[in-house]
């Protein structure tokens, strides 16, 4: 599995997971696809087979689409998206903050925004820190 590292001073946080400049449509499956070291077209078809056969696949593709960085964007990754809650997150455990923003998405959507309360909640508790 392909990996870069972005730096903060003296820490170095993986980003495996991105979002590819290169793809069709939002470099979602291209770049899946490069971090396996697979063949875009496979993961295509099996997006595509998720699309059609479990109807999920669309909603899965916009949700990576919305929280995987791109490739060409990898120093940005760690900004800001709404209040910082998941690259924080990311940065304190050592965790890829693509994967962190995922699951954030994933959580808001199936606890019925439980989950976004809950953000709010960490935003207030974590300490205010500069990244970078």
């Amino acid at each position: 599995m392909s990996s870069s590292r972005i730096e903060f001073g003296k820490v170095r946080l993986p980003v495996k997971f991105y979002r590819s400049p290169h793809g069709y449509f939002l470099g979602v499956c291209r770049g899946i696809a490069e971090s396996f070291q697979l063949n875009p077209t496979i993961v295509r078809l099996i997006w595509l087979g998720a699309t059609c056969f479990y109807g999920f696949g669309l909603g899965l593709y916009l949700a990576l689409a919305v929280s995987l960085p791109r490739q060409d964007r990898l120093e940005k990754a760690f900004d800001r998206r709404i209040l910082g809650v998941c690259a924080k997150i990311a940065k304190k455990m050592g965790w890829e903050v693509g994967l962190v923003r995922f699951s954030a998405v994933l959580l808001a959507l199936g606890s019925l925004g439980f989950a976004v309360l809950a953000y709010v909640v960490l935003y207030f508790s974590f300490e205010e820190e500069v990244l970078g």
